[in-house]
């Protein structure tokens, strides 16, 4: 693997860049060239753009001093990239080439290598909860002190690190091919005071996708779907980077230094069996109907040590695909409504909820159903309804709680106080408790509606343990520092990409469109673009 360089090297790039980048003004056809190859053009056809152009140029008597729209015309696929590279269309990134299980050479960006072009670009403030160093060491000091009290002092993080250094001790989270840093806050934030919103800290679920989470690695499902140890190889290399950058830290050339602490993994199901080499998952459970006689694995049965060890879910998750489809249940409303459907859709349409503005994170279907079912449940006929069905009471009281759960953990931050922390699990609790009698009720009618399933199981296990953190410490991580509709939209992006690129022009496509997502940056005078990567 090449070695990564930061310090002093990263210095000498930054200046060789800054110089390259003063030299070489882009013109407008090779910027527009630039945006088709980000939103997915294949790189031969932009070159083969470029050629046409100065064909045409050449039969109307048109002389163009253009080098790069010369380069660009005479490339092939690889010297796309670089010349895009070389006009400043790029950021310059180190990518490295290892070994991860039978690919000898796959392209990956080690943290060491995304620190060293932050700063090539001055924008390490793209990390930091304040716009320099030494304006984020009060917030981050005020985090590590919270993280003690509800996660012990004795975590391994504190073991690596003194406490001086926690003022310049960074949090990140790792999510498959997802990550999470301190961000910009909530639009709900703005209803707390100012007070109440530096106590909380800023929740990372604002803004631009490409500004809050950065790409390490991206894989065909080809290339690591049959080999057991690709992803392993891969967590194992990245976790190594972080271990530098806990006990090492990233050095400036002015001296100071930052460090990093990953303090979670995590990801969809099928990654991190792979990843994490799972022993008990899905996909050894006995399959519905099964006649191979396949052992039952004992869910029943957890190891000592993970019996109260609190694992983080993805609330909104559990009750976007899971639990809000089955507490309002479409098909126990449409057996008395049968236009149902089409009052939830005006009605989320007339909505103003958008739970995130920027992202344009408003889960119409999923978000807005419980909002719409306390609406409509109020509302005469519907009020009345309880006399055909004791249900219906039910249904309201999962819709009132839950809704006000998730209003109050979006008017927050990234932590909670245990004066909101307590009444918000009360919230969540009474949903499931309302939800389970919604259960008992639909078995003794012998109706297969409300089913208890494992989402259920999680989403009672989140507010178990906040209820029980609000009454042992003050300060507790908010549920959403573990949400992945950022991070999803952040793939949604990546996958625009054609699918069967190489892995390398999937991460030079993307450090292409940092340039533009990163605002101040220079050379970044294009929009931001919908980027894909693997």
């Amino acid at each position: 693997m090449p070695a990564i360089n930061g310090g002093c090297a990263a210095s000498r790039r930054a200046a060789k860049s800054r110089k390259t980048r003063a030299a070489v003004v882009p013109s407008s056809t090779v910027q527009s060239l630039a945006r088709s190859l980000a939103r997915g053009a294949p790189a031969v056809q932009v070159a083969e753009h470029a050629a046409a152009i100065l064909e045409d140029d050449r039969a109307l008597g048109i002389v163009r001093q253009d080098a790069t729209l010369e380069r660009l015309a005479r490339a092939g696929a690889r010297d796309v990239f670089a010349a895009f590279k070389d006009a400043a269309l790029r950021v310059s990134m180190e990518i490295s080439y290892v070994k991860l299980g039978q690919a000898e050479k796959h392209p990956m960006i080690m943290p060491e290598a995304f620190l060293s072009a932050l700063y090539t670009n001055n924008r390490l403030d793209l990390l930091l909860p304040e716009k320099s160093l030494a304006a984020s060491a009060p917030v981050l000091k005020e985090y590590w002190r919270r993280f003690k009290l509800q996660f012990g002092a004795d975590h391994e993080v504190f073991q690596n690190i003194s406490d001086e250094d926690e003022a310049r001790l960074l949090p990140v989270k790792i999510h498959g091919d997802e990550g999470w840093i301190l961000g910009a806050g909530t639009s709900k934030s703005v209803l707390r005071s100012q007070r109440e919103q530096a106590a909380a800290q800023k929740l990372n679920i604002l803004g631009n996708p490409e500004t809050t989470r950065f790409l390490t690695l991206a894989a065909l499902k080809e290339v690591y779907g049959e080999d057991d140890e690709f992803l392993r190889d891969a967590t194992r290399l990245i976790g190594m980077s972080f271990q530098r950058l806990l006990t090492s830290g990233f050095k400036f050339p002015d001296g100071s230094t930052l460090y990093l602490a990953a303090i979670s993994v995590k990801g969809d199901w099928p990654w991190l069996i792979e990843a994490a080499g799972l022993v008990r998952h899905f996909r050894k459970a006995p399959k519905k109907g099964h006649t191979t006689g396949a052992a039952a694995v004992p869910w029943d049965r957890v190891e000592p040590f993970t019996e109260l060890l609190p694992t983080p879910y993805d609330l909104p998750q559990l009750l976007a695909e899971g639990c809000n489809n089955d507490s309002s249940l479409r098909r126990f409303v449409s057996k008395y409504f049968c236009n149902m459907f089409f009052f939830h859709f005006s009605f989320c349409k007339a909505c103003p909820l958008v739970v995130n503005p920027v992202a344009k994170i408003s889960q119409m279907p999923l978000t807005l159903l419980q909002e719409f079912l306390e609406y409509v449940l109020q509302q005469p006929p519907f009020a009345d309804m309880v006399v055909l069905d004791r249900r219906w009471v039910l249904i309201l009281l999962v819709a009132q709680s839950i809704n006000r759960a998730m209003r109050n953990l979006y008017r927050s931050g990234a932590w909670l106080h245990s004066s909101d922390a307590s009444p918000l699990a009360h919230s969540g609790l009474t949903s499931c408790r309302a939800y389970r009698r919604l259960a008992d009720l639909s078995l003794e009618l012998a109706e297969p509606r409300f089913p208890m399933h494992p989402k259920f199981h999680m989403l009672v296990h989140t507010f178990r343990f906040m209820q029980l953190d609000a009454a042992r410490v003050e300060w507790q991580e908010s549920p959403l520092c573990d949400s992945c509709q950022m991070d999803e939209g952040f793939v949604g992006q990546l996958a625009e990409l054609n699918g069967k690129s190489r892995h390398c022009a999937t991460l030079a496509r993307w450090t292409r469109d940092l340039l533009a997502s990163w605002p101040g940056t220079p050379g970044g005078f294009l929009r931001r673009l919908q980027c894909t990567g693997l």
